[in-house]
């Protein structure tokens, strides 16, 4: 299936990089519609591939009888990390990939564990270790078209992405002004 870029078009992004204080508004901005967990399945429709990042977001879309491909958590939410989540998601009999990414910075790690999920034919559950408050970006840019990504916009909603070109296209111009992490 093709994705309509693949991930040796953002090969390059593939390091350790880390977001720069001055793109922090940018990449909080939502780069579809806000939702609320009561319209997601309207919103959603029929997808390629369903993707959802973030623990509360996937959350509700399991709730609302949604059933990602892929999700993305970590444990946590805004108040920390959260026990009743954790024990939400070992109850899921899902295929899991752990994957290494501190806060603020997106990980070689994290893109191959991206990468990975879409490749498999089982629903995928990817587990940071660390954040994956920057996750949204590698799993739109290498999703293939017709993908769904959501993820959340704390106090707003869920946010809705239908990859496509341009959708790719933003996410592209965010990771070219992040800069390497150190060690890189």
């Amino acid at each position: 299936m093709s994705t309509g870029s693949s991930l040796s078009e953002f090969a390059r992004f593939a390091k350790d990089l880390r977001l720069p204080d001055e793109l922090r508004a940018k990449v909080g901005s939502a780069i579809g519609p806000i939702v609320s967990s009561q319209e997601l399945v309207n919103a959603v429709g029929r997808p390629a591939k369903l993707v959802a990042v973030g623990d509360l977001c996937s959350v509700s879309a399991l709730t609302q009888g949604l059933l990602p491909d892929v999700i993305v958590v970590d444990f946590k939410t805004r108040r920390g990390e959260e026990a009743e989540i954790r024990e939400y998601f070992d109850r899921l009999d899902w295929r899991r990939m752990e994957v290494d990414n501190p806060a603020g910075v997106l990980t070689r790690s994290m893109w191959d564990g991206i990468a990975e999920a879409y490749k498999s034919e089982e629903r995928v559950m990817v587990v940071v270790q660390g954040e994956e408050d920057l996750a949204t970006m590698p799993c739109i840019a290498i999703a293939p078209l017709g993908t769904v990504v959501l993820y959340g916009m704390p106090g707003k909603g869920v946010v809705v992405v239908r990859v496509d070109e341009e959708a790719k296209r933003k996410v592209k111009s965010v990771l070219l002004q992040m800069e390497e992490a150190d060690g890189n």
